[in-house]
């Protein structure tokens, strides 16, 4: 299994070892820029150093069906290498370990192998669109890798550039301030996001409530620029939205929904991905009413007994049955209802 280590300096092991180093004089340069929904460079490269300029040096994140542009700088004797023929080899996806190394994923492949001309400048170009295959299109991101391999003297000239193939920004979890709510009190939600991008860029999160009617009562907004990350490395944030619950609101359990936009969808911003999965629960009403029967009775108390030891994931686990909203269902949840036995809800 061939393995590459996950560092911005360092490129792929078991490949054709670059000459440059020795002979500084001829060499080839592969690097790059994409689309990515607009706020790219396409057709140009991203500007350096984000485009991978250097030897061995990585492009800043691809996103998802983007158009790319990879260019590959040769020269020979100092000066641009002229109608030298480059092959270029697109492969991916690499999964990281735990040790920085990188190895082939799953869904690993070669995508491309193609070759171009360089022009009067010494520079070869290659264009393509990113793939997105319907079957598990999430499946293929991670990172990929582009081989430049010149010859010049009957000596193979090589460049790697490393780069993630993936969605701008992913929302990592999202978690509440509490799990049962009162009417007219406010619900705080907290969002963790993340993002390989290295350059930055708009983001537009929407945090919405929808009560046990699956109406939809409440609504906050946060605006950010994301990106700054180093390569191999998560760049993260957070924010909180606390959100204002109406006597309306329909009395049970309710939903978080949170997505991430490039701005205001309102006028015309688009989806960065989906939106978080799974969407956390929250209650609205009596503590320890878990069958939403607007009173604690024994019915409860014995619903909670029945799946008493549950956690999620588990088959007697529900959420529905659960009191603090801690993933489990023990003896903080029995205890709490106890507490509020015999209350009804006005």
């Amino acid at each position: 299994m061939a393995t590459v280590l996950c560092s911005d300096s360092t490129a792929a092991t078991n490949q054709t070892t670059s000459l440059a180093a020795e002979n500084p004089t001829n060499a080839i340069d592969v690097y790059g820029g994409a689309e990515n929904d607009g706020y790219g460079s396409f057709p140009d490269p991203f500007p350096a150093p984000y485009g991978g300029q250097g030897l061995d040096q990585p492009m800043d994140l691809v996103a998802p069906q983007s158009d790319v542009t990879i260019y590959a700088n040769v020269t020979a004797n100092g000066l641009p290498a002229q109608q030298v023929d480059v092959k270029f080899g697109i492969e991916g996806p690499y999964e990281k370990l735990p040790n920085g190394t990188l190895v082939k994923g799953q869904r690993w492949q070669i995508w491309g192998e193609e070759m171009s001309t360089t022009d009067m400048s010494g520079v070869a170009t290659l264009t393509y669109r990113m793939p997105w295959v319907c079957d598990d299109p999430d499946g293929i991101t991670g990172i990929w890798k582009i081989k430049a391999t010149a010859r010049i003297s009957d000596v193979d000239f090589v460049d790697t550039m490393l780069f993630y193939y993936e969605r701008i920004v992913y929302i990592a979890s999202v978690t509440t301030d509490k799990f049962t709510c009162s009417h007219i009190g406010n619900l705080v939600v907290t969002v963790n996001y993340q993002t390989h991008a290295i350059q930055q860029y708009p983001a537009f999160f929407i945090v919405a409530l929808k009560d046990s009617s699956n109406i939809p009562f409440g609504l906050a907004q946060y605006a950010a620029t994301i990106g700054g990350a180093s390569f191999c490395t998560w760049k993260t944030g957070s924010f909180n939205a606390s959100i204002f619950i109406p006597k309306w609101a329909s009395y049970g359990y309710g939903s978080v929904h949170v997505n991430c936009f490039d701005q205001d969808p309102t006028n015309d911003g688009f989806a960065y991905g989906k939106e978080y999965s799974p969407c956390p629960g929250f209650f609205i009403g009596l503590v320890g009413d878990v069958n939403a029967d607007k009173k604690v009775d024994m019915k409860d108390i014995n619903a909670i007994a029945a799946s008493f030891g549950s956690k999620v994931g588990m088959p007697l686990y529900s959420n529905k049955l659960e009191v603090n909203g801690d993933g489990k269902i023990d003896m903080k949840d029995y205890y709490m209802a106890c507490r509020h036995f015999g209350e009804t809800y006005p």
